[in-house]
């Protein structure tokens, strides 16, 4: 005989919850009382009946509840729904349906069970006792206490998350379910430009059915932008559910009200309380807010327990050991309303800002050394942090907002938050006018958040107000962390005079035993000689720094420390250990997930690449710092987005090149160091590609940054400048001058990395005067530097031209002078190169003035070979071979080709 199914007809359309569903039907078969559990307005009922209808092969018979008042109203009930008379005694109804079913599997569903647990409760118990084969599901705000009972708390529809893409939006369950009560009520068929608004509305509703079906339902009279503004006031505007519904169904605010007439007094007491809190709450904060008269500790843990039974709080999964709860917004709005009702909105809102305060405080310790666990902590804290410092700055009598912003200085910084915190705080500072050392540390980490967020004028302005501040109270400690900001704005314009400022702060730090600024200030004077590229200036403090952060436990500063020993790697050229490091630094950043210390490990990790000729490793640079999630600054942001461009340097080098520039460029004020490398190596990439000009600007602007600040890199600048004069045929005497100004200032810092570029322009000027040996070594040196270190010269083909040139030359000597030459190391190559430099023995004109490049040209040409083929012969651009040909013309007094070819063989080539 085919199973009965008598269930309600469902009158719209069933929209999502499809995983749900087939969880229920799994979960059914596992027991035989399942109790779904959720707040008012979750889709218990909608989703029991979905998973009702599946449960095949079953008599399904469906009971509501809902206007029932005692156990003998739900006997009669479930007897009239079997069809079987209404039974009497206490047990008949159980009796007669067990002798109905006999063996038949059953199931018996119970919606909306809460107003009647202690007459459910047993009934149930008794009829799954009496009726073997039958199972029960039952819908409630909290589960039924029966024993054997599986209870599935529902949750609410999924949520786009902020971010979300349009075309994803409309993917989610929430969404699904606005769209399609939207088009009941006749409104205009949504957008792609509703997305973000729709979006907005649903997670503002925490994915709520009834919330949503009925925010839809207003789309008709109201915009969707309307809507989502219109839920400040979210009671007045959830209303109207269909008129059939249960009044409690009709409307969000009935729905609660019955939830709330279910509780106890202080339950009453306790929702209301935690209303305050915006985001999720433990048990100490729950108590520290809400615990005053009525209640105590203990009836705050009593009403919590009864409050997640009865689905007015959430709980959420353990935070590492810790019970974590919330309440849905619509629940929290309700409760605020209560709370005004009762006059507590005040205290409460003082005691919320003092639980911030406390616990910020507690964990600053933790977050000054970069505790992972500890920042996690005030980022799930987050809107309440927000929430608080907003109340703060509506009461300077409560010194609660300055302890605040003071405490949350670091994790401003560590965790990206830098200019949105200091925004907050400093709504909190205009209301407190008069001076005190409270105060001044307030603007500290105010100057803090904002120096690492980017913002430098507005770090050094919030600084100098609390160096006076510090001045004024006698402060020293607080000095010493306001001279840091100040010393660590000032080293992007001026390192030497920061570290003036950054010496005095540390020794204001040593003086008053404050380790974190001693870091800091080492930290700063570290990068000011860095900054600068003195790397043997700056390895002191990098031992210090190294060795302050593993005392103190602290993941930054150990990351910090792995970056400043990968620039001063790459200063020397050492491309394998700089690489180790920038990744050793990059895997805290992203431990920690501090967005500043990311990007100087892919700036840096992007410069190892490009001169080692890695391409592949550049597009998993990329797209690590591609991503929403990171908190970068707005200049952050660009340079981003240039890396995917940059990325592309492997298969379109063009691109690759001017992306390289424009990228370099924008971080200049963050990563100067790396901003510069990037810059030049764009400009050599553009010079093999052909482009003098474009590779000259770029230089230029990289000679003009470090100028400003007195980098030593400027040295570097001069050498790519020189070898872009050469490529363009300049002068050979100002050619050769100008590498070796540049090379005297790369070997004053030490930075052999670089010794190559010269060297090779150099060799080039050696040989163009006869001076082949000499030319021949320098050329040879430059190759073993580079192949030693494995470094990739973007203009390797113009070295190996000249190369070539002189194996022709030095005929059976070039494999032992290149081999010594090879042999050399960079201090030593220098060396070498700067004892070798001689006046020029080159005429300006006639044959004897023409360089062994350009003899070979007009050999070439004589020989009737096309400018594409001679530039394949001599290993350089077609563009190259032009230049030569315009010189060769000038120093002999020629006009074209053919005179060329005539003179050449007359001239006996």
């Amino acid at each position: 005989m085919a199973a009965t199914t008598q269930l309600p007809v469902e009158l719209s359309s069933f929209v999502g919850r499809e995983a749900q569903i087939e969880r229920g039907v799994a979960l059914a078969g596992r027991t035989r009382l399942l109790c779904l559990v959720g707040p008012g307005g979750v889709g218990k009922t909608r989703l029991a009946l979905r998973v009702a209808s599946r449960l095949a092969g079953a008599d399904v018979w469906w009971v509501e509840l809902a206007a029932l008042t005692d156990r003998g109203q739900v006997e009669a009930a479930i007897s009239r729904t079997v069809g079987l008379p209404t039974a009497t005694g206490p047990a008949r109804c159980v009796d007669v349906l067990a002798e109905y079913l006999g063996g038949a599997r059953a199931v018996i569903v119970l919606d909306n069970c809460e107003h009647l647990l202690d007459d459910v409760a047993p009934l149930v118990d008794d009829l799954l006792r009496a009726c073997r084969s039958a199972t029960v599901l039952a819908t409630s705000r909290e589960p039924l206490g029966v024993e054997g009972e599986l209870v599935w708390r529902v949750p609410p529809l999924e949520t786009p998350p902020d971010g979300t893409g349009a075309s994803q939006t409309w993917d989610y369950e929430a969404v699904r379910l606005f769209v399609a009560r939207a088009a009941s009520a006749g409104s205009r068929p949504l957008a792609t430009a509703d997305a973000d608004v729709v979006a907005g509305i649903c997670r503002a509703l925490d994915g709520m059915p009834l919330a949503v079906e009925l925010a839809a339902a207003r789309v008709g009279a109201m915009s969707v932008s309307a809507i989502l503004a219109a839920l400040d006031d979210r009671f007045r505007l959830l209303t109207g559910g269909p008129r059939p519904a249960s009044p409690r169904l009709r409307s969000m605010l009935a729905s609660l009200e019955w939830s709330y007439g279910l509780c106890a007094p202080d339950e009453h007491v306790l929702l209301r309380r935690l209303g305050v809190f915006v985001g999720g709450f433990d048990a100490a904060g729950a108590v520290r807010v809400a615990g005053f008269a009525p209640l105590d500790r203990a009836a705050v843990d009593a009403a919590l327990t009864e409050l997640v039974a009865k689905s007015l709080v959430q709980r959420e999964p353990d935070d590492g050991g810790r019970t974590r709860w919330r309440l849905l917004q619509t629940v929290r709005a309700f409760a605020r309303d209560r709370a005004e009702d009762a006059g507590e909105t005040a205290v409460l809102d003082g005691r919320h800002l003092g639980w911030a305060a406390e616990l910020a405080e507690e964990l600053e310790p933790a977050t000054a050394r970069c505790d992972v666990d500890a920042l996690d902590r005030l980022e799930r804290e987050l809107p309440d942090l927000r929430r608080a410092l907003d109340h703060a700055a509506t009461d300077p009598d409560d010194d609660g907002g300055l302890r605040l912003m003071t405490a949350l200085g670091f994790f401003w910084a560590r965790r990206g938050h830098g200019i949105p915190g200091a925004e907050l705080a400093e709504d909190v500072l205009a209301a407190a006018t008069t001076s005190s050392a409270a105060r001044g540390r307030a603007w500290w980490s105010t100057a803090y958040a904002r120096f690492y967020g980017g913002a430098f004028p507005q770090a050094a302005e919030a600084a100098a107000t609390a160096l006076a501040d510090a001045d004024a109270a006698g402060d020293r400690a607080l000095a010493a962390r306001a001279r840091i900001v100040l010393g660590g704005v000032r080293n992007f314009s001026d390192p030497d005079g920061a570290r003036t400022l950054l010496h005095e702060a540390l020794a204001g730090a040593v003086e008053t035993h404050d380790p974190v600024a001693e870091y800091d200030a080492t930290y700063l004077i570290s990068f000011s000689h860095l900054i600068v590229h003195r790397t043997t200036d700056a390895e002191p403090f990098i031992e210090r720094l190294d060795a302050q952060a593993t005392a103190r436990g602290d993941l930054s500063g150990q990351a910090w420390a792995h970056l400043h020993r990968a620039m001063a790697a790459q200063a020397a050229g050492e491309f394998a250990a700089s690489r180790e490091s920038h990744r050793a630094a990059a895997a805290v950043g992203e431990r920690v997930a501090d967005p500043l210390l990311l990007l100087y490990a892919y700036s840096g990790a992007t410069n190892i690449a490009l001169a080692t000729g890695r391409f592949d490793d550049l597009a998993p640079i990329a797209a690590a710092m591609h991503r929403p999630e990171l908190r970068f600054a707005a200049l952050t942001l660009a340079f981003a987005e240039s890396l995917p461009g940059i990325a592309a340097i492997g298969s379109d080098r063009s691109a690759g090149a001017a992306a390289l520039i424009a990228g370099g460029l924008t971080i200049v004020p963050y990563v100067p160091f790396d901003a510069a490398r990037l810059v030049l190596e764009g400009a050599r990439h553009t010079l093999a590609l052909g482009d003098p000009a474009a590779a000259e600007r770029a230089a230029t602007l990289a000679l003009a940054g470090g100028e400003a600040i007195g980098s030593a890199h400027v040295g570097s600048c001069r050498v790519v400048l020189a070898r872009i004069g050469a490529a363009r045929g300049d002068d050979p005497a100002t050619v050769e001058t100008l590498a070796h100004a540049g090379l005297a200032e790369i070997e004053d810092a030490r930075l052999w990395a670089d010794a190559p570029d010269a060297l090779v322009v150099l060799g080039a000027a050696a040989l163009d005067t006869g001076r082949l040996e000499e030319g021949t070594r320098l050329l040879a040196a430059a190759h073993g530097i580079h192949d030693r270190a494995g470094r990739v010269d973007p203009l390797a083909a113009t070295a190996e031209a000249e190369r070539h040139h002189a194996a022709r030359h030095l005929g059976d000597r070039f494999d032992d002078v290149w081999t010594a030459g090879a042999a050399l190391d960079a201090p030593s190559a220098v060396a070498y190169a700067r004892r070798a430099r001689g006046p020029r023995r080159r005429p300006r004109s006639g044959w004897d003035s023409l360089t062994p490049t350009e003899l070979d040209v007009a050999r070439l040409v004589a020989a009737g070979h096309a400018n594409v083929d001679i530039a394949e012969r001599l290993f350089v651009s077609r563009s190259t071979v032009k230049t030569h040909l315009v010189h060769v013309y000038a120093k002999l007094g020629l006009a074209s080709r053919a005179e060329l070819a005539a003179a050449a063989v007359h001239h006996g080539l």
